[in-house]
């Protein structure tokens, strides 16, 4: 698993789950992988495995009919993995009202460390709920990669 410090020219890795959804989230998503300097000093890199990744993002609408890959997801998460929930979709349902039922809150399938609840954030405003979810993490510091 990733070790992380939060200074200058560190590389954060993130495993990212799409649930489905507008896709304006993972655009914002894409923005800040692709951004080269995401976060001010903080860079983020994407890796495929949640077990290699120093954070989980999960965006999306969560339904009884992609809850399969929330139960895919769940015994490959480190214990104190921080899970970001990205946009109000994955948070509380989102505007989906007439597609498959939305099962309201993905923090009662994953354990959840911070919400973006906006519609499709900034890259900043993720930056920052992903700082803060580091923070949580009750695991010591590492000397970063």
């Amino acid at each position: 698993m990733g070790r992380y410090t939060l200074k200058k020219g560190f590389y954060l890795s993130a495993f990212v789950l799409n649930l489905g959804g507008c896709s304006g989230c993972t655009n914002s998503l894409m923005r800040l992988f692709s951004a080269g300097d995401a976060g001010g000093d903080l860079r983020l890199e994407r890796v495929l495995c949640p077990a290699l990744a120093d954070v989980v993002l999960v965006t999306g609408y969560l339904t009884g009919d992609n809850l399969e890959l929330v139960d895919w997801l769940r015994p490959l998460l480190p214990e104190n993995m921080p899970v970001v929930a990205v946009g109000s979709c994955i948070s509380r349902g989102g505007p989906y009202g007439r597609s498959a039922p939305p099962l309201l809150g993905v923090d009662h399938n994953l354990p959840v460390t911070v919400r973006v609840e906006n519609c499709s954030p900034e890259p900043q405003v993720m930056m920052e709920a992903i700082s803060r979810a580091l923070g949580r993490r009750s695991s010591p510091e590492g000397s970063g990669r």
